[in-house]
């Protein structure tokens, strides 16, 4: 573990220049210059991954009662056995959407956003992230990212965790974080106020994608969710439909 050492590169105050002040536009240049930082085109994939409609973010609302009455039910006949839905998240697939009324309005997708970067709301605010697997991919199964954990249930996340404890020998793990000696406003791979993943040893498209989304400002979650409408957002408030969603059931 790196010690007592500064962060000088702000990676969340970099990423939220993705967009303008306004939010209504990509940066170019802010783009051109994120190609260039992150390895192997990991940036371009990242930034693919959130412009596919692949990328589906969950969010527990248990206070939303409307929701929970005014909800809309997929029968057996409308589900389609052949998709990579998760049983129970209403994973929108091309040319058919089952779920909630309240997710499709704008007005609900915008509250949704405001509780995952409100102060008082984003720390217990439960979210997870599912990306559904394309074509080309070996593996049909749905991609779970927790970004909060820095975690990624992906091959590349993988391989890249073994070799970092491969390289690291004795030091095992721990060589994953990096460790300030002044508290940092870098919300980026943050653990806590003083510490963060190493993201150059352990990080994935997908991890930097959910990181853009979650750790960098809200003007850039609703770009993707609200402007471009490239990112899904949902509300979950049935217990069940959150279980079956942590456990990546799979029709």
């Amino acid at each position: 573990m790196s010690q007592g050492q500064e962060r000088f590169l702000n990676y969340s105050q970099l990423l939220s220049e993705l967009v303008d002040g306004r939010g209504r536009t990509l940066n170019d240049t802010t783009v051109a210059f994120l190609y260039q930082l992150f390895p192997n085109d990991l940036f371009v994939k990242a930034f693919s991954l959130l412009e596919t409609h692949n990328l589906f973010l969950y969010v527990w609302d248990s206070i939303d009662d409307v929701a929970l009455n005014d909800g809309v039910q997929c029968s057996d006949a409308e589900i389609d056995e052949t998709s990579n839905s998760v049983a129970g998240s209403r994973l929108p697939t091309e040319g058919h959407q089952c779920h909630s009324k309240r997710n499709s309005n704008d007005n609900d997708i915008s509250r949704l956003a405001n509780m995952l970067y409100d102060l008082e709301t984003r720390s217990k605010t439960l979210h997870r992230i599912i990306v559904q697997s394309v074509d080309e991919e070996v593996s049909k199964k749905p991609i779970y990212v927790d970004v909060t954990a820095w975690f990624c249930s992906c091959n590349e996340y993988t391989k890249c965790f073994s070799g970092m404890l491969h390289n690291n020998g004795d030091e095992g793990y721990q060589g994953m974080f990096e460790t300030y000696g002044n508290e940092t406003d870098d919300n980026f791979a943050k653990v806590n106020s003083h510490t963060h993943v190493n993201s150059s040893k352990v990080i994935c498209q997908h991890l930097l994608a959910a990181a853009i989304l979650l750790q960098t400002s809200l003007k850039v979650l609703k770009y993707f969710t609200s402007v471009k409408q490239s990112v899904s957002l949902f509300s979950i408030n049935n217990k069940d439909d959150w279980l079956k969603l942590h456990l990546n059931i799979v029709d």
